[in-house]
């Protein structure tokens, strides 16, 4: 469904409120946002208070498109045949649900279905997130994918699945050093960010389609072309029966002339255990500066410090 309130949130910072001299209330829009819903001198929005009194703002002409194409959903049709694989069938109803279907009903035309059946719900269960099997006749099943965008925003999915990660990562390391077999818990962690994999992609291809990341895609644009002038020493590694022979400052130093010959003006270093470890004293001593330490970073609690070197 085409709809205002299903578009992800976008963060334009705040406004001050003004007070006229008659006690009305101002406050300004934000430029770009007037520009790209087109607003004009003497263009109406229209005020709808929400149940939590946050205010939404939606222009005539959205509004006027709203009512428009309310009603209207991504509707699909999937016509099973009885010796199509159960798992081609179910790589057909992902892909629909990463294009952001709303609607999609599966026929079947002859044969024994029960099979496709229990795969599908099993699907729709363990890896849809936000979908549910709305309706089943004996020869269709409806799925509809239910889930709102502002209700589960990209940001929170990706947050989400960091915390998931992280937590299987430490239970796996948790039950190796254990010598536990129980991997339960961390295949469990594995379908839970798969499913979120594939909410992302879809909340992500929305968001596209709506022009939601216009601002982002600009910083990421002027972000790149700040980077083709700037290098980043990923890893650089001595055996310790050579440490002390200057191999390590003869790579960075090999690394600073091809930078320079590439017109790179910057080199970018990790120093893994923060302003503690040996890499960060290392680059030290070659001129590199600090530019921020990221505390617990590491699975061992310990730190990182990105240092950079101007050449």
């Amino acid at each position: 469904m085409c709809m205002v309130s299903g578009i992800m949130e976008r963060d334009l910072g705040h406004r001050r409120v003004q007070i006229t001299g008659r006690g009305s209330f101002i406050i300004s829009l934000p430029k770009d946002w007037a520009d790209d819903v087109g607003l004009e001198k003497g263009s109406e929005v229209a005020f709808q208070i929400q149940d939590d009194n946050s205010l939404t703002l939606i222009p005539d002409k959205m509004m006027e498109g709203r009512e428009e194409v309310e009603g209207e959903l991504k509707e699909y049709f999937i016509p099973i045949k009885h010796n199509e694989n159960p798992q081609s069938v179910c790589r057909k109803i992902t892909s629909l649900y990463v294009i952001s279907a709303d609607l999609i009903h599966l026929t079947f035309k002859d044969g024994e279905f029960s099979k496709y059946k229990s795969v599908i719900r099993d699907l729709v269960r363990n890896e849809l997130l936000g979908s549910e099997i709305i309706e089943q006749k004996p020869n269709e099943i409806t799925i509809q994918i239910l889930i709102n965008h502002p209700d589960f925003p990209v940001e929170k999915a990706i947050r989400r699945m960091a915390v998931i990660a992280l937590s299987a990562n430490r239970n796996a390391i948790l039950a190796l050093k254990n010598m536990d077999n129980d991997f339960q818990n961390v295949f469990d962690a594995y379908n839970d960010i798969k499913r979120l994999t594939l909410y992302v992609i879809r909340q992500l291809k929305y968001g596209l389609e709506k022009n939601l990341y216009k601002e982002f895609l600009e910083q990421t644009k002027q972000k790149m072309r700040y980077d083709e002038k700037s290098r980043t020493v990923a890893i650089i590694a001595v055996l310790p029966e050579h440490k002390g022979e200057g191999i390590g400052s003869s790579l960075i130093e090999k690394v600073t002339e091809d930078s320079k010959s590439m017109g790179a003006s910057q080199i970018y270093a990790n120093c893994i255990h923060g302003k503690e470890g040996e890499s960060y004293k290392f680059f030290s001593r070659l001129g590199f500066k600090e530019i921020i330490t990221l505390p617990r970073v590491y699975f061992d609690g310990s730190s990182a410090t990105l240092v950079v070197k101007e050449i």
